[in-house]
C-alpha cells in the first residue's frame, strides 16, 4: 500500500516469493492488513516515506528457511532519504509465526530487522516455537509468545467498541 489512507486489506494470501509480501509504503497512514497469510519468505515491511499508524492485524507467517538464530520479519526497506521506516505507533498485533522445523532450534528465534521504526507497538508475537523480538528504537513489545485469544483482532475490537456506543 502506498499513498493511501484508511484502507482495509483482508484475507490476503501470499503463496509465492515476493519482494514485499505485506508492505506499507510512502505516505500510507491508518491502513490495515487483517487476517492475512504469507507462506514464503515473509516480511512485514514498513517501507519508509512518511507512513504512520498502520496495523498488521492477526497475520500468519510461515518461515521455511533459517540462516542462524534470527529472521528479519520486520524488515524496513525504502530509500535512505525517506527514513525513518515509519512514524510512531505502527502496530503488529497477534502475529502467528509458524516455523517449518522448530525442533532444529536450540534457543528462541530472534525476529528482528527494524532499526529505525520509532515507537512501534509489537504485541502478541507467537507461534509453534519460542521467540524474541528485536525492534528499534523504543518499541513497546508485550505478550511475546502469547496468542491473543481474547482479542485476536485489534481492528475488530476497536470497530465493535466504537460501534456499540
Amino acid at each position: 500500500m502506498a499513498g493511501v489512507h484508511n484502507v482495509l486489506a483482508e484475507n490476503i494470501i501470499v503463496e509465492n516469493t515476493a519482494e514485499h509480501p505485506l508492505s506499507f509504503n510512502t505516505f500510507s497512514t491508518k491502513n490495515v492488513y487483517k487476517d492475512c497469510t504469507v507462506y514464503k519468505k515473509p516480511i512485514l515491511d514498513q517501507h519508509s516515506g512518511a507512513n504512520h499508524q498502520n496495523l498488521f492485524d492477526n497475520i500468519t507467517v510461515h518461515i521455511n528457511e533459517l540462516e542462524g538464530d534470527s529472521y528479519p520479519l520486520f524488515a524496513g526497506g525504502g530509500a535512505g532519504y525517506w527514513k525513518p521506516s515509519h512514524g510512531a505507533y505502527s502496530t503488529f498485533w497477534n502475529i502467528n509465526v509458524v516455523l517449518k522445523s522448530p525442533d532444529l532450534l536450540n534457543r528462541p528465534l530472534l525476529l528482528n530487522g527494524m532499526l529505525d521504526g520509532p515507537h512501534a507497538r509489537v504485541i502478541g508475537i507467537h507461534g509453534n516455537s519460542s521467540y524474541l523480538v528485536g525492534y528499534e528504537p523504543l518499541a513497546y513489545i508485550k505478550m511475546t509468545n502469547q496468542s491473543l485469544h481474547d482479542v485476536p483482532s485489534l481492528y475488530d475490537y476497536q470497530l465493535n467498541s466504537r460501534s456499540n456506543k
